[in-house]
This record gives C-alpha cells, sequence and structure tokens, in this order.
C-alpha cells in the first residue's frame, strides 16, 4: 500500500491551508500509520517524490521509525547498482505469468 504526496511535501508534519491532498491537515506520517491499522497491511510507503519511505505496522505509530531512500540524492551520485536496488524495491511486482 502507498501514498503519493506532491513534490517535496513535508513528510514530517501536519501543513495547515495546503493544497487538497485528500487530508487537507494531516501528517502523512499519521495517515500512513492510520492506513496500515485499517486496512491490515504489514508495510506502506510515503513519497513526495524525492523521499521514499517504507513503514511496517507493527512500529509506525511511532512515526520516527522508517526505510528512507532520497531518490534525488541517489540519482545524483550516478550509483546505478543503488538506483537498481531503489527501483526492485519500490516497484510493482511482475505479472504472475512473467515468472514463468
Amino acid at each position: 500500500m502507498g501514498d503519493a504526496k506532491r513534490w517535496d511535501r513535508p513528510l514530517d508534519k501536519r501543513i495547515v491551508n495546503s493544497a487538497p491532498d485528500g487530508f487537507t491537515n494531516a501528517n502523512p506520517c499519521f495517515q500512513i500509520d492510520y492506513y496500515l491499522r485499517r486496512t491490515g497491511r504489514v508495510w506502506g510507503m510515503v513519497s513526495n517524490g524525492q523521499r521514499w519511505r517504507l513503514y511496517h505496522r507493527d512500529i509506525s505509530f511511532r512515526l520516527d521509525v522508517f526505510c528512507e531512500v532520497g531518490l534525488a540524492q541517489l540519482i545524483e551520485q550516478g550509483d546505478l547498482t543503488a538506483f537498481g536496488y531503489f527501483y526492485l524495491f519500490f516497484s510493482a511486482p511482475p505479472p504472475f505469468n512473467a515468472l514463468r
């Protein structure tokens, strides 16, 4: 499960009077924790395009425990291997019949 925010939107704080966001005054960290608890999913992802965060339901309530990748920084470094790991980790799994 994932949630995408506008480019460079802060992921750690609530924004009052922000652009239409679904949850206008929501903190994305609270939002992904809420989604994980309501859906029963184990993993959740939130991104603002620059930062990609992965949360686990058992500790998402702590809000400061997550795996984060800075995509812009990763691209600037030019490390294709690191980018490949990012791509594989955050991309959708291949269709079942593609695994044959």
